[in-house]
C-alpha cells in the first residue's frame, strides 16, 4: 500500500504542472497521513480510497491556502465518504468493494465529498488552520467555565 501511494504521489509529481515548495510539501504530508485514516477501518486502508482521500485534501489545500492542509483533516473528511459510499453500496462496509468502482461514480462521490467537505471546513476552518485561533478563542470560555465550577459556583 506504501509503495502504491509512494507511485501515486510521483505521478502527480511528474505528470502535473511544476508546483511551489509549499504545494509539494503539503501533498507530501497528505500522502503521510492518508494511510493513517481510520487505521481500524479496513474500508479507508483501499487503494481506491486512499487516492480519493489525497486528491480530495490536496485540492481543498491548494484552494484554500489560508487554511491549507493540517493533521487530522483526513479524519474529518472520512465520514462523507461513508455517506456518500453507502447510496452505491448496501449492507455492512467491511464487504463493500470499492477497488471495483467506475472512475466516473468515483468521481462523482469525490465531488459530492468535497462540496460537504469544504461547507464543513467554512464554518470550522478557524480550529484547524496551522494557528488554531479558533481553539483558543474556544479555550478562554472554557477555561472560565472551570475555574467557575472549581470555585464552588452553581450554573442557574
Amino acid at each position: 500500500l506504501l509503495l502504491l501511494l509512494l507511485l501515486l504521489l510521483l505521478m502527480l509529481l511528474c505528470c502535473a504542472p511544476p508546483k511551489s515548495e509549499e504545494e509539494l510539501g503539503t501533498l507530501r504530508q497528505i500522502a503521510i497521513d492518508a494511510p493513517r485514516t481510520e487505521p481500524t477501518v479496513k474500508l479507508f486502508g483501499k487503494s481506491a480510497l486512499q487516492r480519493s482521500l489525497i486528491r480530495i485534501l490536496y485540492i481543498r489545500a491548494c484552494t484554500h491556502p489560508s487554511s491549507g492542509y493540517v493533521q487530522g483533516l483526513n479524519d474529518v473528511l472520512t465520514p462523507f465518504l461513508h455517506v456518500f459510499l453507502s447510496r452505491v453500496f448496501p449492507g455492512d462496509m467491511g464487504t463493500w468493494d470499492v477497488d471495483s468502482i467506475h472512475d466516473d461514480k468515483l468521481i462523482d462521490i469525490e465531488g459530492d465529498c468535497y462540496w460537504c467537505f469544504c461547507k464543513l471546513m467554512d464554518r470550522v476552518e478557524d480550529m484547524y488552520t496551522r494557528e488554531q485561533p479558533g481553539t483558543s478563542l474556544f479555550s478562554v470560555p472554557l477555561g472560565q467555565t472551570f475555574v467557575f465550577c472549581f470555585s464552588g459556583g452553581e450554573f442557574h
